[in-house]
């Protein structure tokens, strides 16, 4: 809330601050997105091209390998990416597991 206060307006503390320091958090995981999205989705056409499969798929083989490892899924993506082997890190192709 703003109040008018002689020739100067101040910001009152109050449901303000909190809508500030939620729009700041908010700011920073779009920001995080922006930066790993990209990545993520390199690293599912990759798995796409290699293994013949979609892309709700190559996402599925991700987020479980991220969850099996206890991984970010950002760093199993760019693992994906910089591994000159590509299928080095799943084997000759994904079993039935990751695909579930």
């Amino acid at each position: 809330m703003i109040e008018r206060t002689s020739e100067f307006w101040s910001l009152v503390p109050d449901d303000t601050t909190t809508t500030i320091d939620h729009l700041v958090t908010e700011n920073e995981h779009l920001r995080r997105k922006l930066q790993t999205l990209p990545v993520i989705e390199q690293a599912k056409g990759m798995l796409m091209g290699r293994y013949g499969i979609a892309a709700d798929a190559a996402f599925a083989i991700l987020r479980r390998r991220s969850q099996d490892t206890n991984t970010k899924l950002y760093l199993v993506a760019q693992n994906i990416i910089t591994d000159r082997c590509q299928g080095e890190a799943f084997g000759s192709s994904p079993s039935r597991r990751d695909l579930a």
